[in-house]
């Protein structure tokens, strides 16, 4: 790669060799240090390269050997420069060119953030903003070190934090201690219970008949198998605490909690309109391209047209960017696209009885794969689709297992003052006795 480079950069001739004595030509050439390469043989006569200052040495091997030198390209460097020299302007703008892309690598032109999950990326930015690290920053400003050292002070919950520049690219690393973090939501939401005081009863949502019931913290008030109704409570939050004669003193207070299936039956509702709005597309459409840098755009013409007619008032923009990079590694502040702009009208059409029984039966699928993904266990459906000249519909029950209960604040009971008096005077004989 480096040899073809130089010989370029040099420029060099491909020439054809014609005579009887073409093979002493050659030996001629090597005898005195002449350069040949890629020597090949089309129609008779031999065909190789040579630089431009060896080209002007063959005469004396022309002569001695009785043979002719065609030139049959010119490639390299000094003719493509001798080809354009009157292009001044092209040559500048290669030149601008270059220099303005020397001139934007020095810059930082995106931030890559990665690791984080307990803080956002826009909250890290918008941090790193108001300490002056932003894109478009001279890369000799940038302190990858300091960056490190104030994300780590500002963020507790970071615990590493890695900073570095590939290209125009201001890379940076976390790495946060998640175990803290759900320590410490952990600890929030025991003491938010702790705080929550007032008793909760678990009541269901709807009727149904009880399948499976886990408790884990109130006391249960049906069993399985058994029918209940919505609004009926299923776990109490109220614990009673009774005495040795079963004599409720006092009542503990929580948070009733629990796993509760039942067999319910859920109603199935779907009103299907006669008619629907469906978009035609028009022949009109506009088509542009545009290149932005920074901050600017600039296009060839406004993707809204000066006057809107009923053809163009509906219509629907579709946008390519492509961002410019070098070597996958260098991202410039420049991209370019395209914008596509398409003119429909609003028609309404009828379905067909046949489409609303697939439309119907369709949403009634995706509804039943729906409360499969919530845990529901459909056990049998009712649902029938009845279509006429109108509106068509689905409608039915569903006898599904699902989850019930939901929490409800209870009342704090009172104890009598007879229970308390008649618990003292218990303990006042009971200690009388004992003497």
């Amino acid at each position: 790669m480096l040899i073809r480079l130089w010989r370029y950069t040099r420029g060099y001739l491909r020439i054809r060799i014609t005579g009887s004595g073409t093979e002493r030509f050659i030996n001629g050439c090597r005898h005195r240090n002449i350069r040949l390469w890629n020597l090949q043989v089309v129609n008779g006569a031999y065909e190789v390269n040579m630089f431009v200052c060896d080209f002007k040495k063959l005469k004396t091997i022309l002569r001695k050997t009785g043979t002719k030198v065609t030139i049959v390209k010119r490639i390299g460097l000094p003719f493509f420069l001798l080809r354009y020299h009157r292009r001044k302007l092209f040559f500048a703008g290669c030149v601008l060119c270059f220099a303005l892309l020397v001139m934007l690598t020095r810059f930082i032109w995106d931030i890559d953030l990665s690791g984080n999950q307990i803080y956002t990326r826009e909250q890290i930015l918008h941090y790193l903003e108001n300490n002056k690290v932003h894109t478009g920053m001279v890369k000799s400003k940038v302190n990858c070190d300091k960056i490190a050292a104030d994300l780590r002070r500002n963020y507790k919950n970071i615990i590493w934090v890695s900073a570095s520049i590939d290209g125009n690219r201001l890379c940076i690393r976390v790495r946060e201690n998640m175990d803290a973090y759900r320590s410490k939501t952990k600890k929030l939401t025991e003491n938010r219970k702790e705080k929550a005081v007032s008793p909760y009863d678990l009541v269901a949502d709807t009727d149904g008949v009880i399948t499976e019931i886990v408790p884990r913290e109130g006391i249960p008030r049906i069993r399985k198998g058994k029918k209940v109704r919505k609004g009926q409570v299923l776990v109490s939050g109220q614990v009673p605490v009774k005495d040795d004669s079963q004599t409720v003193i006092d009542y503990q207070y929580h948070r009733a909690d629990a796993d509760i299936k039942a067999e319910v039956k859920i109603p199935y509702k779907e009103v299907l309109a006669n008619s629907y709005a469906k978009k035609v597309y028009g022949t009109i459409k506009k088509k542009e391209d545009y290149i932005r840098i920074a901050d600017w755009q600039f296009q060839t013409g406004d993707i809204f047209p000066e006057k809107q007619t009923e053809q163009t008032k509906k219509q629907e923009i579709y946008i390519t960017n492509h961002p410019l990079c070098l070597f996958d590694r260098i991202k410039l502040p420049v991209s370019y696209g395209t914008k596509t702009t398409v003119f429909y009208r609003i028609s309404q059409k009828n379905h067909t009885t046949k489409e609303k029984q697939q439309l119907l039966s369709h949403t009634f699928s995706q509804y039943c794969r729906d409360l499969e993904k919530k845990g529901v266990e459909i056990l049998e459906n009712d649902v029938k689709i009845y279509t006429g000249s109108g509106n068509a519909s689905a409608r039915g029950t569903i006898t599904a297992v699902r989850s019930i209960g939901v929490l409800r604040p209870s009342k704090i009971k009172k104890i009598p003052r007879n229970s308390k008096s008649q618990q003292g005077e218990n303990i006042d004989g009971n200690d009388g006795n004992s003497h």
